[in-house]
């Protein structure tokens, strides 16, 4: 995907993945990173905007993300984000969902959502709050 955007079907995936990792006793650590140059541009705006077509749609979306995500936070495992490059909208929120954030030099966060008029859906302006406090996240 573009700059590791997430489309629907990578969402479910995501999911998933947390669910299995709920369970897992192996294993001490997750470590979340992008593949190439990109972090994540969180969704996938041009086929959000042919798939979601109603209100209802894009709030399902929202709350798979807000839940999954509150799902990593709460992981019986320490977890990081290896932030490679350009975290942005979405890739922002999802940096705030791990325990520990570690950018490589020139990597970026930048919560664009307002630059779009639109919320932070997936609940990373609460968890930033909680990070960096009131002041910082505003």
């Amino acid at each position: 995907a573009r700059r590791n955007a997430l489309c629907g079907t990578m969402m479910i995936q995501l999911a998933d993945a947390v669910h299995e990792l709920e369970s897992w006793k192996q294993g001490v650590a997750l470590v979340v990173t992008g593949a190439g140059r990109a972090f994540c541009a969180g969704a996938d705006l041009h086929l959000a905007q042919k798939v979601i077509n109603t209100p209802e749609q894009g709030q399902l979306m929202s709350e798979l993300m807000s839940e999954t995500l509150d799902r990593i936070a709460q992981l019986p495992m320490i977890s990081v984000c290896a932030v490679n490059g350009a975290a942005f909208g979405g890739g922002a929120e999802l940096t705030t969902a791990t325990d520990w954030r570690v950018f490589a030099s020139g990597a970026t966060a930048r919560f664009v959502q307002t630059q779009m008029a639109v919320s932070t859906g997936w609940g990373g302006a609460g968890r930033l709050t909680g990070i960096v406090g009131r002041r910082q996240a505003l």
